[in-house]
């Protein structure tokens, strides 16, 4: 399991959860946070919409629950968070895999 807190609030994250084989089992997150993506790469700087596998736009300031079927990351896995609100930082997110 991955998780990272404090989203920058007027920014992006982008964390490294996984640099090979993968699977994803669930994701849980928790503040309002505008957007989460998750890319099939092994390196922050691959990063891009070609290798996009999921994605979700909205706030959740209840919070989020996503459980997956095991989605297969063949090269790896990057998560990218993204904030809006100056007043609203703090984020939690926990990536579930395998």
């Amino acid at each position: 399991m991955s998780q990272f807190k404090n989203i920058d609030a007027t920014g992006s994250t982008t964390t490294l959860v996984a640099t090979s084989l993968s699977m994803l089992n669930g994701i849980d997150a928790f503040g309002d946070c505008l957007s989460i993506a998750i890319h099939d790469c092994a390196t922050t700087g691959d990063v891009a919409a070609g290798n996009r596998v999921w994605f979700s736009k909205a706030q959740f300031p209840q919070g989020y629950i996503q459980q997956f079927s095991g989605v297969l990351f063949k090269k790896g896995m990057v998560v990218v968070a993204t904030g809006t609100d100056p007043v609203n930082s703090e984020y939690q997110i926990n990536i579930e895999w395998e």
